[in-house]
């Protein structure tokens, strides 16, 4: 079972900053962290508690060490690892399907409108434009108008 430093130094009855101290200088890692507390697996409460007997002589401290870091704790922190990544690639896949569904949708929207755009150029080219004196007789009042 997981523990925090704080719990580990209530069972063995032994300061939290004692406990902390010999974990940093004997380079133990924490299984997990949440919310910024470290928790530590049974291998680990092991070598910490071992470390404060004193029945336990720095030899015997050595080969357990050598032995948990060796073989199931090397494994599980790969198998952790390689968990996450998983995760993290998932997300990514997710991310980039996401883009490409947006950027197929910006395509299309371009192609509107430059078929739109293309379509207005060739209208305005295709209209005759009234100018001189057809266009000024348009406006002009009948002369019938005028002389009443």
């Amino acid at each position: 079972m997981e523990k925090a430093l704080k719990q580990i130094a209530e069972e063995l009855k032994i300061d939290k900053q004692a406990v902390y101290r010999f974990v940093v200088k004997n380079h133990i890692n924490e299984t997990h962290q949440k919310a910024k507390v470290k928790y530590y697996d049974d291998a680990a409460q092991l070598l910490i508690a071992q470390g404060f007997s004193k029945k336990t002589t720095s030899k015997n401290a050595s080969k357990i060490t050598s032995k948990i870091t060796s073989s199931d704790a090397v494994i599980e922190v790969l198998l952790m690892q390689s968990e996450l990544l998983q995760k993290e690639l998932e997300i990514k896949n997710k991310q980039i399907e996401q883009l490409s569904i947006a950027l197929a949708a910006a395509q299309q929207t371009a192609a509107a409108a430059q078929a739109l755009h293309a379509g207005t150029i060739k209208q305005q080219l295709t209209l005759p434009e009234k100018t001189g004196r057809k266009a000024w007789e348009f406006w002009k009042k009948p002369k019938s108008d005028q002389n009443l």
